[in-house]
């Protein structure tokens, strides 16, 4: 996440798929530098690693993103809709 920062502006982007699955390792600048107004995260229920961190998805959260989870929300879908992109869950 360092690297992809590095000297770089945010890409602005609307949607970020969460790193490691959402572990704690995280750069906690990058949630806010993505820009994204939607964070996927792709965890297993009940995983032995304790993923996603909730600090990490305080980060996100603070950042303005909607959070999906697949470990809570089950299967995540991101859909065009007008100029935006829309998160839907099914789970």
């Amino acid at each position: 996440q360092s690297g992809i920062m590095a000297g770089r502006a945010s890409p602005g982007v609307q949607v970020v798929k969460v790193p490691h699955h959402g572990s704690r390792y995280q750069v906690p600048q990058f949630a806010s530098w993505s820009g994204a107004g939607i964070a996927l995260i792709s965890a297993g229920l009940d995983n032995d690693y304790g993923h996603p961190s909730l600090t990490t998805i305080e980060h996100y959260s603070r950042a303005g993103a909607r959070i999906g989870r697949t470990d809570e929300q089950g299967a995540l879908a991101v859909v065009p809709w007008r100029d935006v992109f829309r998160l839907v869950t099914r789970g």
